[in-house]
């Protein structure tokens, strides 16, 4: 009935079936349910020009976690997919969305260090904040975080690495063995590049930083850092005010 209305023009079935899987098993289980769903659509005399299985595909951020390869994505889903199509006499194109596989280690949020705190818990303080990388705060993420510039250097200590806005979940790093920690020391998050920039804000009053395009040993600025005027640009004062 709803293929019927005015103005609907069914062309394509999607789903997203989760975030961060490791495990290709969830993808062929979402193929057999999809493909139930495409024949039932089908027998309605419904046309289809493709089914969009998302994503969901995982990237390793931790060093013991492995991550399936697009080979292993594709058959986990191409085999069935192709038998259940074939049956049907149908031969939509399927569509896969690994944004996250694609640009997740892209990226490095780089962030010097500006504090040091010497308590029960060593607390290292940086220029960045959760504005700029949101995850470990929103979802308790973890980022592999390198001393960049002591990249050769054993770790001797364990630090929490955390950021300058005014809220106790303003935490990038938990209990990191990392090499002795200096003010001025540059501090890499890694895999930055999914949900990184999609995500910031200009939260606190903080503007965001630059990103730089780093290849064969050349740098080229891509996007310029923000600044007050970009918190400011946008809003206008009323006259009845002035």
């Amino acid at each position: 009935e709803a293929s019927k209305l005015p103005g609907i023009s069914p062309c394509g079935i999607h789903c997203h079936i989760g975030s961060q899987i490791l495990d290709t098993s969830p993808f062929t289980e979402a193929t057999h349910k999809m493909m139930d769903l495409v024949e039932k659509v089908v027998q309605l005399g419904i046309d289809l020009e493709f089914v969009d299985m998302g994503s969901g595909l995982g990237i390793p951020y931790k060093k013991d976690e492995k991550a399936p390869s697009p080979r292993d994505h594709a058959k986990a889903i191409l085999p069935l997919f192709n038998e259940r199509t074939e049956a049907l006499g149908i031969s939509p194109k399927l569509i896969l969305e690994p944004g996250r596989y694609i640009v997740g280690d892209t990226t490095i949020l780089l962030t010097s260090v500006n504090t040091i705190k010497k308590a029960a818990k060593n607390f290292v303080g940086v220029d960045a904040g959760f504005n700029l990388l949101v995850r470990p705060t929103m979802y308790d993420s973890y980022h592999y975080a390198v001393v960049a510039n002591k990249a050769a250097t054993k770790p001797e200590e364990t630090y929490t690495i955390v950021g300058p806005i005014c809220e106790t979940g303003d935490i990038f790093a938990k209990d990191r063995e990392l090499p002795c920690i200096e003010k001025g020391d540059l501090i890499a998050l890694l895999d930055a590049g999914a949900y990184g920039f999609s995500m910031s804000s200009q939260y606190n009053g903080r503007p965001r930083c630059a990103e730089v395009l780093v290849k064969d040993g050349n740098s080229d600025v891509i996007r310029s850092a923000e600044d007050v005027g970009d918190l400011l640009g946008k809003q206008k004062l009323p006259a009845r005010l002035m």
